[in-house]
């Protein structure tokens, strides 16, 4: 492909959007390659200096990233964050029961009023990495997403049960100053989901809690009284 089939109007913001396309491989890279040679083919006849700045471009790259205000606003009612999915990182060991706090929180969503789980995230906001957190457990790194997906899906299917992939809108993998996290949308259920098939969790502020005795009954006639 040549510089002429390319019909596109290249500028800084042409070849920030190409490096974004071409890291999330929408774009190949030999087209990837045709942007940046004929951007830098028209700063030079017109003998003008590329404005490349590594710095204020990292900067642009995070503030287009949508997730990062959702971030930086902190956990809530409707946002939780979990450093990780089964890696304990402060003693840096493999914790299955770190599963069970996302799990909690997964149900506590569905039997309020949904929410999003990001896992990859400390209570701060700091992130974490999956590939440095998940990815010590998963030894190719090249089917780490694959793997904790898979993970997470089998997960929920055999603790909350598969018919509570109903109000699972979406689990995906975003990329935020190199490092990897998970997201797990979720929506408001219109029947109890519990865990275990013995607990049941709803969202109090930013934290999951969970209901028994006249608290429970109380809060499944009123949130259910509508099904």
């Amino acid at each position: 492909m040549g510089n002429s089939d390319i019909g596109v109007v290249i500028n800084s913001d042409t070849l920030t959007a190409a490096t974004v396309l071409y890291r999330e491989q929408v774009i190949n890279k030999d087209l990837a390659f045709a942007i940046l040679k004929k951007y830098i083919e028209k700063a030079v006849s017109a003998d003008v200096t590329i404005p490349i700045n590594i710095e204020e471009d990292a900067s642009n790259k995070l503030s287009m990233n949508p997730y990062i205000k959702i971030i930086s606003l902190g956990e809530s009612e409707t946002i939780e964050f979990k450093e990780s999915w089964r890696y304990d990182i402060h003693q840096k060991i493999l914790n299955n029961d770190l599963r069970v706090e996302v799990l909690k929180t997964i149900a506590a969503f569905m039997n309020s009023d949904g929410g999003r789980l990001f896992i990859g995230i400390k209570d701060n906001g700091e992130l974490t990495d999956l590939r440095q957190t998940e990815g010590t457990l998963i030894v190719k790194s090249k089917i780490l997403k694959d793997e904790l997906r898979k993970q997470i899906d089998d997960a929920i299917g055999d603790r909350l049960g598969n018919s509570s992939f109903h109000w699972i809108s979406k689990i995906f993998f975003e990329e935020i100053d190199g490092k990897l996290i998970a997201i797990i949308d979720v929506s408001r259920a219109n029947t109890e989901v519990w865990l275990d098939k013995k607990h049941f969790y709803i969202r109090r502020s930013a934290s999951s809690i969970e209901l028994e005795g006249p608290d429970f009954s109380n809060y499944i006639r009123n949130r259910f009284k509508k099904y």
